[in-house]
């Protein structure tokens, strides 16, 4: 018998084990979103360990899988573990803040051919969230690339956040080859020039 170690949404530590029904048993994993049974309500939960053992005697079954594959890989659980830890919030509220609203309420991602993976509404006159959830990296950039041009044929700009300045300038440099246009670069270790207006953004490459 296999058990799941949930987290949830809810101001509530965790994980908390489940029974996972043996329909389920090779199609669950880590980082999946499942139904799950708590407290009396249905609530979605999100998978941070499978194991088959527990010291936990009377266990609920989890009722459903959400999605055929992982929405959370094993990155983006270590970060939203740390990021509960330091402002002292449940891991299921720090999963919660890193993903759109839909999904929290656990409507299911659209997995397309397994190349660019999210779920997009139709595209709105002002903005829209995309999660992309794929394991390709060109597939991904290539996504990149074709919401960056409609920005940019729109007349409307875009906003590229990265972790770190190597990733940034690693982009910078994709964007310059793959589509031709020039970026400004911004990041927490500014110049004095930079901060006072002596210099453009554009012109601060201090790596």
């Amino acid at each position: 018998m296999q058990y799941a170690q949930v987290v949830l949404g809810l101001p509530i530590d965790g994980p908390f084990d489940y029974i996972v029904p043996q329909p389920l048993e090779k199609k669950i994993g880590l980082g999946q979103r499942v139904k799950v049974n708590f407290r009396g309500k249905k609530e979605i939960a999100y998978v941070t360990g499978v194991s088959a053992n527990t010291d936990i005697r009377y266990l609920k079954s989890i009722t459903d899988i959400v999605d055929a594959a992982p929405m959370l890989d094993k990155n983006l659980l270590a970060l939203t573990k740390k990021v509960a830890e330091y402002y002292s919030c449940s891991w299921g509220e720090a999963i919660e803040t890193a993903i759109p609203q839909d999904l929290r309420k656990g409507k299911k991602l659209n997995i397309a051919g397994g190349a660019v993976c999210g779920e997009r509404d139709n595209r709105p006159a002002t903005a829209e969230k995309i999660l992309l959830h794929c394991p390709d990296q060109a597939a991904r950039w290539k996504a990149y690339f074709e919401e960056i041009k409609a920005a940019v044929t729109a007349g409307r700009s875009c906003l590229f956040i990265l972790p770190d300045i190597a990733l940034a300038q690693k982009a910078a440099g994709s964007i310059k080859a793959g589509l031709g246009l020039d970026t400004a670069l911004l990041y927490r270790k500014q110049t004095d020039e930079l901060r006072s207006g002596r210099i453009s953004a554009r012109e601060s490459f201090r790596w």
